[in-house]
Formats: C-alpha cells, structure tokens, sequence
C-alpha cells in the first residue's frame, strides 16, 4: 500500500472514533445529520456537549459584586432562592444541572440544550458559551420569569457567578451589552482575550437587534461592537460558513498532522501493510494512541504512541473523559487488554510503546 493511502486509511479510522462518540451524545432522532460529515463536524457535537453540560463534580464557586448587585435588584424571593438552589447545585456537583424534562420552577436548563442541529441539518450554538464559555441557567420559575437568567463562566470545576440578565443578551453585539460589561468590570483580562480590542479605527454602532446578530453568526459573519468605554471589539469564536466553529475546524487539521507525523516516521513507516488507529485513550496515566499494523492475517501487532497531553491529541482524550464521566460512558481502556495479551506465551501478538514528543 503507497504510503499516501496508509495515512488516509489511518485518517478514516480516526474518523470512526470522533463519530462513535458524537453518536453516543446525540439523540436517536439527530443521529442522522452525522451522515456526510467529518472530523471536525465531530468535534463540534463533543465539545458543543461538554459546553452545554456540567461535569458533576464539586465547583469552587465564586459570587462577583455584579451577580451580588443585580440580584439584589430583584423583589421575587422565589429568583433568590431558585438562585441558591443553583449556586448548591453547582458547590454539591448535583448531576441536576444538567437534566432536561423539568418543569419551569425546577430545571436549570431547557430542553433546547440537548439539541444540536436544526431541522435542515445545520448546527445550532450558544455563541457566548461556545467562545467565551460564559453559559447562562434558568432561575425563573413560571413563564413570567422564564427569562430571567444566570450568567456563570464555567471552566476548570469553577462556577463564576456574573451577572443576571435575560436571552437576548446572549448576543452581545446587540443592546446594552450587560453580560460583556459584566465581565470587563471583574475579569477585565479575561474580557481582552476573548474580545480583541481593535487598536485602530472607529465604529459606529448600528441599530441590531439579538435576532440580526444571531442570523449574522449563523451565515459566518462575525461582527464587531462597541464596549461601554467606546473601545471596538471583535470576539475571537469566529464561526465557519458551515457554521463549524473555527477552533474545532483548526483542532481537527492540527489533529490529523500529528497523526500524519506519527505515521510518517522511519519505524511507522516500515511497520504493516495495514495500520489503524483501534483507540485514543489514557494508559499508565500517560495519553497514547493505540495503532493496529497488520503484516499479514497471523501476524498483528499493536503499537501505543505517547503523545503530548498538550497536543491536539491530547485535549481531544481530555474531552473523551469529561464525556464518559457525564454521560456515564465507559472510559476507553484497549491499551490493558492489548498489553496482558502480549504478555501471554501463546499469543503472538506484539506490543509496544514508542515515545511521542
């Protein structure tokens, strides 16, 4: 087999991973759209999973003056207390944070969370929670609070409590910015990082509404705005026209290279007439990829490939784990059973560990 066809071969077998995965998080009835699309659609529905989802473990919880002040704002006792109830949720790692099939007064989210692509196919997002991952909970409890909101930064098993503000501020591009000005008054860093200040030029802020900003990002139009000190921003999630985001677009191609690498090493080369990819996955603590190259129907061997926890590779294993502990998957584990095979007299399969970088 030319060289070219090994990789792509190998490629398409890393494809099947990515997609057993997306399979799994999508309900039956969405399963469909996965047809005709690659890794990085994949990719997509892992990490629009795990940004919608909380992994159920104790968060350090932080409550900024902004969240203290617009609460204090509210009257309804009921908002203070469904307010509590999901600052516990959060400090406890209560798994009800991320079910659907609630009524109002009890869910955090909606069903709407569960879905992730529209009848025609395309992929549906939470922009602020995508790029940002500022992502927003209920604690309305009727139809005439449902849009009061809670926004907390979530990253790292730590809630930061922002603001409390309602759906259209979602886009914040659009009205008086309450959740981007939140977070420039306590994460001012994190605000810059996320929202590229333009050091040049001006802006005239034109009148859009959250519905033409929405329609703007789902085209691939990522627009500028005018924070509150008259600064011009551009958010860094930008999205694709397949409304793919980017990140996860250049995550997959810088994915693929690395394998690419892997493959195209002297001793990968000469290994096999067949090779695949069969797991990625944690072994020995150590992330690895764990290659199947077979010489010939009686003689396979397998090869685990240390990679770099900090490699594309890496984050992706990374991701597979936070998925498995959500939703109760079993984690990968190819690599100990591959290894207590090799180290039976009567089996002539090899195995081996080479150093990745």
């Amino acid at each position: 087999m030319e060289h070219h066809d090994k990789i792509k071969k190998v490629l398409k077998s890393f494809d099947k991973i990515l997609m057993s995965y997306a399979t799994r998080i999508l309900p039956p009835d969405q399963r469909k759209y996965l047809k005709g699309k690659d890794g990085s659609d994949f990719l997509y529905v892992m990490n629009r999973y795990l940004k919608t989802m909380v992994v159920p473990v104790p968060h350090s919880v932080v409550i900024t003056p902004t969240y203290k002040c617009a609460l204090s704002m509210i009257g309804d006792l009921e908002i203070h207390k469904k307010s509590n109830l999901l600052i516990n949720a959060f400090k406890t790692g209560n798994p009800i944070l991320n079910k659907k099939g609630l009524s109002k007064a009890d869910r955090f989210v909606t069903d709407n969370n569960f879905m992730f692509f529209d009848k025609s196919g395309c992929h549906i997002l939470d922009f602020l929670s995508y790029g940002a991952s500022i992502r927003h909970f209920h604690i309305g409890y009727n139809k005439g609070t449902d849009d009061t909101l809670a926004y907390v930064i979530v990253m790292n098993n730590e809630a930061h409590f922002l603001t409390i503000a309602s759906h259209s501020d979602i886009y914040i591009e659009s009205g008086g910015n309450v959740v981007f000005n939140a977070l420039l008054n306590e994460y001012p860093y994190y605000a810059d990082r996320i929202f590229y200040k333009v050091k040049s030029g001006t802006l005239t802020q034109p009148a859009l509404s959250s519905n033409d900003v929405r329609m703007l990002k789902v085209s691939g139009v990522n627009s500028a705005f005018v924070d509150k000190n008259g600064d011009v921003r551009i958010p860094t999630s930008a999205i694709s026209t397949a409304r793919t985001p980017m990140s996860e677009t250049m995550r997959y191609i810088k994915a693929k290279n690395e394998i690419e690498e892997y493959i195209s090493t002297v001793e990968m080369r000469v290994r096999g007439k067949n090779i695949r990819i069969i797991s990625i996955e944690t072994y020995n603590k150590k992330p690895v990829i764990v290659f199947c190259c077979e010489h010939s129907p009686n003689k396979i061997e397998y090869i685990n490939v240390i990679i770099n926890e900090s490699s594309a590779i890496g984050s992706i294993i990374k991701d597979i784990y936070d998925i498995c502990t959500i939703g109760g998957f079993p984690y990968p584990s190819v690599s100990p059973k591959i290894q207590n095979k090799a180290a039976s007299r009567k089996n002539n399969k090899r195995t081996n560990c080479d150093a990745g970088r």
